[in-house]
């Protein structure tokens, strides 16, 4: 019999007949049998392993578009930098002839990067129960929510670092050259696809793998994320699905189910992120999207979304832009987790003119523009510098619990510091209507 059970029946048969049997028997310390030992690294790291991008890591020369790297601190130190060493491209033009090499070799260049590890924390907290078993059944529940977190947390801070302003080469939909040149039938298809890989081979973009056509030549294989609402738009496509059929049949490529990918076309692997599960009222990274909580009136100024402050609902919008509700633009000047503040309606937006109107629970986007992220390896770095440990906290004598966990780690894109530019990395906008009616 386990020491638990043996515990547990000790306590009911020493307190039999009376009428708070087993109340206030369990707390921090008391529960610490429910936690593994090695729980709060292998939550954090089963989050690592669920996380969206876990498919694109790799070690150092594994030519993933994230690499990976854990170089743990001494106990105590918590800036411990993670060091990454990366190999700079060759641009010398080496000999002819019968000239001597010696001296004009190219030089093999090693570049170190290095990623400052920050300090993230959550935890849940529990309301203590009237047994062992309800604490027991909490505490698994909260190690759940840890990894269901850790695996969120990660994949959305990987998504922001390459989506972050600047060094990224960023394209338009259809040769448009601005967000605000954007309109309804500059939706993502085959043609954004081509752009995109062509602009990552002119940059000398590290291709993730290398393939061959018919006639030997060897073409390189770039990644693509892209939105489900552009993923839709693609499949619309004649030429999607031609040239998946001609893919798939007979002509050696692998199917995506091989490569995780949903396809592959002029030498990318398109995957989707819809989202993650339970996150659907802010949309996406790629895609920001968020719910008018009650009414919008027409002289409002504020725009809320929701009710609760510690939901970080408009996470994914710029701090201060430009939203479409319906027909109606709207800019704002900051926004908070609930909120979007200093708001001008019914703004004019490259010629086309809006009017300020009440909304009742309509969708907010962000001009209903959306992002794919085209990369190629190395495109980012993900590095954590200590070994996650569990946190707990008790308070009120003991009846409520908080189970928790913290970590350092840090996401970065790699830049190139000859041009200062993201070299394995661009990003395209296209404009991505709402589906049904809201």
């Amino acid at each position: 019999m386990s020491k638990l059970l043996k515990r547990l029946f000790s306590l009911l048969f020493n307190n039999r007949g009376t009428s708070d049997t087993l109340i206030n028997v369990t707390g921090v310390s008391d529960i610490d049998n429910a936690i593994p030992d090695k729980w709060a690294p292998g939550a954090f790291l089963d989050g690592v392993a669920k996380s969206f991008w876990k498919k694109f890591m790799g070690k150092e020369g594994s030519r993933m578009p994230i690499i990976t790297s854990n170089q743990f601190a001494p106990k105590g130190a918590k800036t411990n930098n993670v060091v990454f060493n990366t190999l700079a491209q060759m641009y010398s033009s080496g000999v002819s002839g019968e000239t001597v090499l010696k001296g004009s070799e190219s030089k093999l260049k090693t570049g170190v990067f290095c990623i400052t590890p920050e300090l993230y924390r959550n935890a849940f907290g529990i309301t203590k129960k009237s047994t062992w078993q309800a604490n027991f059944d909490e505490v698994q529940r909260a190690g759940e929510l840890v990894k269901i977190w850790a695996n969120t947390e990660i994949s959305f801070q990987i998504f922001e670092s390459l989506l972050g302003v600047g060094s990224a080469q960023t394209l338009y939909a259809n040769s448009r050259t601005s967000i605000d040149t954007l309109v309804s039938t500059d939706k993502f298809g085959t043609t954004e696809l081509d752009l995109g890989w062509l602009a990552l081979k002119r940059m000398g973009a590290m291709p993730i793998a290398v393939t061959a056509d018919n006639d030997g030549e060897e073409i390189p294989v770039f990644g693509v994320v892209i939105d489900a609402i552009d993923m839709y738009n693609l499949q619309a496509s004649s030429s999607w699905v031609q040239g998946k059929r001609e893919a798939y049949s007979g002509q050696g490529e692998k199917s995506p189910i091989f490569t995780r990918a949903l396809g592959k076309y002029g030498g990318l692997l398109v995957y989707e992120f819809s989202g993650i599960s339970g996150a659907e009222e802010r949309g996406s990274p790629l895609r920001p999207e968020c719910q008018i909580y009650g009414t919008l009136t027409t002289a409002a100024t504020t725009i809320t979304v929701g009710s609760d402050s510690d939901e970080n609902l408009t996470r994914f919008f710029a701090t201060a832009g430009t939203l479409q509700i319906e027909d109606e633009f709207v800019t704002y000047t900051s926004k908070t987790n609930i909120t979007f503040v200093g708001c001008t309606r019914g703004v004019t937006i490259n010629g086309v003119g809006s009017t300020y109107v009440q909304h009742v629970d309509k969708a907010v986007t962000q001009r209903r523009i959306s992002n794919a992220i085209f990369f190629g390896a190395e495109a980012a770095f993900f590095g954590w510098g200590e070994e996650p440990i569990p946190i707990g906290e008790k308070e009120d004598y003991g009846m409520r619990i908080g189970i928790g966990i913290e970590g350092y780690w840090g996401i970065r894109r790699k830049i190139d510091k000859r041009t200062g530019r993201a070299p394995n990395l661009a990003i395209l906008k296209a404009y991505s209507g709402n589906p049904g009616t809201i």
